[in-house]
This record gives structure tokens, sequence and C-alpha cells, in this order.
């Protein structure tokens, strides 16, 4: 774990390196998704080797580690990121793909659904546990989503096809007071 970790920082360092030759901004914010990405993996393995088990992780503390990341990526804008989990453990694989998927998630809020207007940006994000079934529940209050765009993104794309890797299911809605809802429901991989 500590070589897949250090792995990790050379991949994200090799990224950062060349996004700094190029000229337009488009390519340097691929090149920081991917950074971001990686980031997400990384931090699962940081934990796994500071708390020395190697089979199933916390979630309240990689949860919490993952938004602290994302949040100071976040800069200048201050962002209000609460999460709500039991303390119930996952395994390694489970968590470094809901971590994407936050990631995912959470940057998205960032680019596009905080716009100017919205002066006091909020990240709820629940972790729910029944049984072998999972629930990820994750709410902003932005702009909200554009169901076309939706379907056309990347980062959308990535998430579906992680959800469907756990026999699970993604949900997008607005409620009340939360202007993009994303519920997630898949089962832990068990093999």
């Amino acid at each position: 774990h500590h070589r897949v970790k250090n792995n990790f920082q050379i991949v994200s360092s090799l990224l950062r390196l060349q996004s700094y030759n190029l000229k337009e901004d488009h390519f340097s914010a691929v090149f920081d998704d991917a950074i971001n990405r990686i980031n997400a993996m990384s931090l699962v393995h940081d934990i796994i080797y500071k708390q020395e088990a190697f089979s199933n992780i916390d979630s309240k503390e990689y949860l919490t580690k993952l938004t602290e990341q994302l949040k100071r990526s976040a800069k200048p804008k201050e962002i209000d990121i609460q999460v709500e989990t039991g303390r119930f453990t996952l395994r390694i694989q489970t968590l470094i793909h809901i971590g994407i998927v936050l990631n995912e998630l959470i940057m998205n809020s960032i680019k596009y659904g905080f716009k100017e207007e919205i002066k006091e940006p909020k990240i709820n994000i629940i972790l729910s546990k029944s049984d072998n079934q999972y629930n990820l529940k994750y709410m902003e209050n932005g702009v909200g989503i554009d169901l076309k765009d939706y379907k056309k993104s990347f980062g959308m794309d990535l998430i579906d096809t992680i959800i469907s890797q756990h026999e699970g299911t993604v949900k997008v809605y607005a409620e009340a007071d939360w202007k993009t809802v994303v519920s997630v429901s898949f089962q832990e991989d068990i093999s």
C-alpha cells in the first residue's frame, strides 16, 4: 500500500508538471480533474497506511478527509460541507469508488453550481447502510443541474459506470432547499 501510495503521488506530480506547459485553461482543467481523481484514490491508501488496517476502512474518517481535501481545492470559495454517516467500515475498492463519485460531484458543484449569486454555498452528504445496501445522498444549494448537460458529461458517465459495477442506481432531482440532489444506491462487492 505504501508503494501504491507513492505511485499515486508520482503520477499526480507528473500530471501537474505537464499541466504547467498548457496554454489553454480548458486543458489545464482536464489535468486538474485527473489529479483530483488520483488524489481521491490515494487518500484511501494514506488512511490504510496510517491505521495499518488492510481490509476495511472507517467510512466517516475517509469521507471527512476527502471532503476537507476537496474543499481546499475550492478556493477562493468558502463552501460549507457537512458529512453524515454512521461508523461502519467499507472495503477498500468500495471506498475508492465512493471517493471518485464524490470527487466528481463536489468538483462539479464548485465549477458549475456555485455561481457568484450563491452567497452561502452548501453541500450535504449522507451515507447510510441497511444490510448490504448502501445509500449515498449528495445535496447542494447551487444553481441546479441541467439534466441535458448531466447526461453528456464525462464525470457523470464515470459515476454511472462505477455505480453499475456495484449493482446500483443513480437518480438526479431537486428538493425544496437543495437545487441538486444525487441519490446513489449500491451494494458492496463482497467477492
